[in-house]
């Protein structure tokens, strides 16, 4: 079984698609098997990892599915691996999302362990890889929900800023309440710094973060950063991650050390 980490922190604007999008890519670079499944609504990461690709389903249609809307006596039943769709860097693959996931807590939010739709949805498809990398919305509904009942980690994306701390909160109040309740196994991996600025108060209020972090969570923050670059948002416009855009770039080395350090952390937990 690979590795399933859920990327998510209910605060918007801290990178989180950005994060699992680049960083799938970086693990790709250390010789990782990836699947990137997409559970945000928007579907950034399935429009910067397709392009103008229109897959006839996506994560949705599995949920539904699970959740037996679907006609079973006329539908034919949707595998995941079939969903999957590879992406233009080899062994980076996407499990896609579509706008029809937006109103999924009003949908699903009656279903019987509706808690369990995605890890009954995704069914053995982690095993076919060595990480698995759940983009979560910007919310603490249902789709989050279920990505970190499906998870054995989490990834927590903040900005180098105060108002990150108080997302943090959210997120570690959010996270024992999934431990006490649905996945007693469900951990941190890590806080990553993904907006990270440059200049002459950039080391400050990195160091202040660290600390309110560490109060939170000691051990918890990557020493990697990942700081703002126009090659990013380049990189989205053209449907590319940015390791492929831009390899020599300062910030796809920052993503490859962080890989290298979420690697290394991984190894240490199961070692």
């Amino acid at each position: 079984m690979g590795a399933i980490i859920a990327v998510s922190n209910w605060k918007g604007g801290t990178g989180k698609t950005t994060v699992a999008v680049n960083l799938g890519a970086a693990l790709v670079e250390c010789g990782q098997r990836v699947l990137v499944v997409d559970c945000d609504p928007q579907a950034d990461a399935t429009d910067t990892l397709l392009g103008q690709r229109e897959p006839d389903y996506n994560l949705y249609h599995l949920l539904r599915q699970q959740a037996r809307l679907a006609d079973s006596r006329t539908a034919v039943p949707l595998r995941p691996e079939d969903l999957v769709q590879d992406t233009a860097r080899l062994h980076l693959d996407l499990l896609p999302a579509g706008p029809e996931l937006a109103p999924a807590d009003r949908e699903f939010g009656g279903v019987l362990r509706q808690e369990n739709l995605l890890q009954r949805a995704l069914g053995d498809l982690p095993q076919r890889y060595d990480v698995v990398l759940l983009d979560c919305p910007p919310s603490l509904g249902l789709l989050t929900h279920n990505a970190l009942v499906a998870a054995r980690w989490v990834l927590i994306p903040v900005e180098a800023e105060h108002y990150s701390t108080k997302g943090m909160r959210m997120m570690i109040q959010t996270i024992q309440a999934v431990q006490e309740q649905a996945n007693p196994d469900l951990a941190v991996l890590g806080v990553i710094v993904a907006c990270y600025e440059g200049g002459k108060r950039g080391p400050v209020v990195f160091r202040q973060l660290r600390e309110q972090v560490g109060a939170l969570f000691p051990d918890v923050l990557y020493e990697q950063a990942i700081p703002r670059a126009v090659a990013v948002v380049e990189s989205q416009v053209l449907h590319q991650t940015v390791v492929d855009y831009a390899p020599q770039s300062p910030v796809t080395l920052a993503y490859l050390g962080l890989a290298g350090e979420i690697l290394a952390r991984l190894e240490g937990a199961h070692g």
